[in-house]
């Protein structure tokens, strides 16, 4: 047979999916219905404020103020949901729960009838399932910027409150306790004759020194017991010091930057001491809280820095860190990979022997307006 030289007129074909292949606004009812229950469960004070109107009206709110992710419905309604959450006092982790949630029940689409033959026939799609929210958005313009960092880890003690006039008043607090219930010992060990007596036994134990409330507890056991005193009291004693120590009093930048830094970056704390974030006032305002004990070594080593990246899912590249201390936390995020930035309360000179870090800012205020500057300087 002769062979026929025509061709198609056309070589790829492009086919929108919302309200083409499948009805989208009873999907995205459904959808919400379930995410919004789920809400009323979890986060009751929220669901209390923000009905489902409410809800997109801080969703349309967002992508007008923030025109860099407004493409992205995915990351709207993420970043909406964080700063939610936050401002009513939950974990901004909850957020991801939530949008699992509804991108689970928004994918569970009423296909029309023809829509089983063209399964496979995608190419995109045969090898990355389909993003059906950016479908929903094809009306905006997409913005091809992104920010440089995709997660923040932050260091507590000096960072975000002073540490030194916590732990005095949380020592303050056990040694007056330990003079009423074990005189005998107080008679012989002041408060620095402690202090010496845990530094002592962190030279003597390296295998517990990066845990400072072991350090504590198995402390005030020894001392207990050379005075003849029961050792589970030091249970008693570390839990009124640790009531104490977690009184921190933020700086008064801290709790206002830290909520909107929340809906912007995934964060993560990481401190060598032993404050227990959840029972501070800045409970709820990290996605993950990680302490030295939890890793088992103290900054410099790289193991909080390394637990924080697992978590995040990112490569150090990625990823900034703050703290006050030169060398435990820029010298040593750096060393990673990651980017580092100084926070200097006390107007220190930064030393001679270190190269300068990536920026200096004075409070958390300044550290937000470092990162708009850097957005998207990767």
């Amino acid at each position: 047979m002769e062979k026929m030289p025509t061709e198609h007129a056309f070589e790829l074909l492009t086919i929108d999916l919302d309200d083409t292949l499948w009805p989208c606004a009873p999907t995205i009812e459904r959808a919400e219905a379930v995410l919004y229950a789920w809400l009323e469960r979890t986060a009751p004070r929220l669901t209390e404020v923000y009905d489902r109107e409410a809800m997109r009206r801080h969703r349309r709110a967002l992508m007008t103020s923030r025109p860099e992710i407004a493409h992205d419905l995915t990351a709207v309604r993420r970043h909406s949901l964080r700063g939610l959450l936050a401002a009513h006092g939950y974990d901004v982790a909850l957020a991801d729960d939530a949008v699992a949630l509804f991108l689970e029940h928004r994918n569970r689409v009423a296909p029309v009838e023809d829509l089983p033959r063209l399964r496979g026939l995608f190419d995109v799609s045969s090898r990355h399932p389909v993003n059906a929210q950016l479908g929903a958005n094809q009306w905006m313009e997409k913005m091809p910027t992104e920010h440089a960092f995709e997660l923040l880890t932050i260091d507590l003690d000096d960072t975000l409150w002073p540490c030194a006039p916590t732990i005095e008043r949380a020592e303050a607090v056990l040694y007056a306790w330990l003079e009423r219930t074990a005189p005998r010992l107080t008679e012989v060990y002041d408060r620095e004759a402690m202090r010496r007596h845990r530094r002592a036994l962190m030279t003597s134990r390296p295998e517990i020194a990066h845990d400072l409330t072991a350090v504590r507890r198995h402390s005030l056991r020894g001392l207990l017991a050379a005075h003849g005193y029961d050792v589970a009291l030091a249970d008693d004693a570390v839990a009124l010091f640790l009531e104490h120590r977690n009184r921190v009093a933020p700086y008064a930048d801290v709790l206002p930057t830290l909520r909107a830094l929340g809906a912007e970056y995934p964060l993560v704390s990481i401190t060598n001491g032993n404050a227990n974030v959840a029972r501070t006032p800045l409970r709820g305002l990290f996605g993950r809280s990680l302490t030295a004990a939890d890793v088992g070594a103290r900054k410099p080593a790289p193991n909080l820095f390394l637990g924080a990246l697992r978590w995040g899912r990112v490569s150090p590249e990625r990823a900034l860190h703050l703290g006050d201390d030169p060398y435990r936390d820029v010298e040593a995020a750096r060393r990673l990979g990651m980017t580092a930035v100084w926070i200097n309360r006390s107007s220190a000179p930064w030393p001679h022997a270190l190269a300068p870090p990536a920026g200096e800012v004075a409070d958390l205020g300044q550290f937000r307006h470092w990162l708009r500057d850097h957005r998207h300087a990767l």
